[in-house]
């Protein structure tokens, strides 16, 4: 059943406007901070690719399932206000990643990261189309063009604390083969002295979660923006041909397998970029993994 709403002025559109793009922005970082630092969180772990590789797969679940419970919630609760908690509790995540102690430990909170990043997705996508309701398409198109943005600059922040190759490769090739305790206790007395990734988590965690408590206290000054309106008639499906019936079946088919098979290349491909230059193309220490990635 609909709510009444209250009319936005367009300065006021404008400026949630803003800040959802703000907010996706964010989001594009957390993202994709992850892939340039995968081997420095290897490092640290003490693991490989191959099992880091695992968190891909935990944040992609996470995804999924945020997306579900974000349209639940939606429909139940304060719109913008279930939006700013998961911007904030999505930033609160991010910081965390770098400090996991184990392997487990970072496969949880990137779930709970996935979780989230899937509920703000949605819940962005929402309020976009709630603010824009005559004309809404260019809206959410520049809203997944900050998305790409965050992406482009999240490698940037995260290069000047990243790992030079040669302590990563050293790893690769001696302990592995030969075990060596003292070169191990060497390179990570090096890296806990001159690299911190824990900055480049935190800037970009700080900047989600500071995007949420802005949006929350948006939610309080006009509560009733987000409501939907009374609704409108819609013309029954059943009463369309068949034609127009299966025509429309068909390009939904064709988007999810276009958005299946891309967020599988993005996901589960992309984001290894880093790990490729660096492993297998063995990078020079200047030439680390935040151009390719960005």
């Amino acid at each position: 059943m609909g709510l009444e709403r209250k009319d936005l002025t367009l300065c006021e559109r404008s400026l949630r406007t803003i800040l959802l793009y703000g907010g996706f922005l964010c989001l594009g970082m957390c993202f994709s901070v992850v892939g340039p630092t995968l081997q420095d969180l290897a490092f640290k772990l003490n693991t490989n690719t191959s099992n880091m590789a695992t968190i891909y797969t935990a944040r992609s679940g996470g995804l999924i399932i945020g997306c579900l419970i974000g349209g639940l919630l939606l429909e139940r609760f304060h719109r913008v206000r279930v939006l700013a908690v998961s911007y904030f509790c999505s930033g609160v995540f991010t910081g965390l990643l770098p400090w996991c102690a184990s392997l487990e430990l970072l496969i949880g909170v990137m779930l709970l990261n996935g979780i989230n990043m899937g509920m703000v997705d949605t819940a962005s996508t929402v309020w976009c189309l709630d603010l824009w309701r005559v004309k809404p398409g260019p809206f959410v198109h520049a809203l997944h063009f900050s998305f790409s943005v965050g992406t482009f600059i999240a490698p940037l922040i995260a290069e000047p604390f990243l790992i030079p190759t040669q302590i990563t490769n050293t790893r690769a090739a001696n302990f592995n083969e030969t075990k060596s305790r003292n070169l191990k206790e060497l390179l990570m007395q090096e890296y806990e002295a001159n690299y911190y990734e824990e900055i480049s988590y935190g800037v970009i965690g700080l900047f989600m979660a500071a995007i949420g408590i802005v949006t929350f206290a948006v939610s309080l000054v006009n509560s009733a923006d987000p409501k939907r309106v009374p609704e409108q008639h819609h013309s029954n499906p059943k009463l369309q041909p068949w034609p127009t019936r299966l025509l429309v079946a068909a390009i939904i088919l064709l988007v999810l397998l276009h958005f299946l098979i891309y967020g599988g290349i993005e996901i589960a491909y992309g984001q290894l970029i880093a790990t490729y230059a660096v492993v297998l193309q063995e990078e020079k220490p200047s030439d680390r993994s935040d151009w390719p990635n960005s």
